[in-house]
Parts: C-alpha cells; structure tokens; sequence
C-alpha cells in the first residue's frame, strides 16, 4: 500500500485460467485517486480460504419514484451480484454479523 503506482506492461491470461501481469513500479507517482486498485495474496493451500463475495447495487433504477411510478418496472435485476475470491486464513477469525 502506498507504494506508488504500477503501469502493467504484459498481460499473459493461461490456458488453465490463470492470469499473470507484469508491471513497472512508479514510486514516485502517489496520485492514488484516480488509479485502479488491485490487490493480491499469497497462494497458500494450507491457510486461503473461498469465501462469497456480495456487492449490493441500487435496488431501483430511478432516482425518485413519483407517483403512478408500476415500482416492478424500476427494479434493477442486477442490484446483486456475488462471486467467489480467495481470501487469507485470517479471515477464519472473523465471526457471524461482524462487518469488514
């Protein structure tokens, strides 16, 4: 974190899903709010954890609902979407209802 940024010079997407970026680091460049974010953990069959992801969108797809508004027109099928993604074994200590 706060390294600088990183300019990906090579992408290499495997035959068995895998995908490899190689980049050049810019430590000098610390203009973070206007660059991706991306983060990494060590392969580590002993400790990784899958877990599901949930991101939760707007649930409607107009910004005020006025009246004589049919409210099953304006809902947004895609307010949800969940995917797998690798975490660290730490995550094992985290406990139900506890937010991250």
């Amino acid at each position: 974190m706060k390294w600088g940024n990183v300019v990906i010079t090579a992408k290499n997407e495997g035959k068995d899903g895998t995908l490899s970026l190689t980049g050049e680091l810019k430590p000098e460049d610390k203009d973070f709010k206007k660059t991706k974010k991306l983060t990494w953990i060590a392969e580590d069959k002993d400790t990784n954890v899958e877990i599901e992801i949930w991101e939760l969108g707007h649930i409607i797809t107009k910004r005020v609902v006025e009246d004589g508004d049919d409210i099953t027109q304006l809902l947004n099928p895609n307010s949800k979407m969940t995917y797998k993604a690798l975490a660290e074994g730490n995550i094992r200590s985290v406990v139900k209802g506890q937010r991250i």
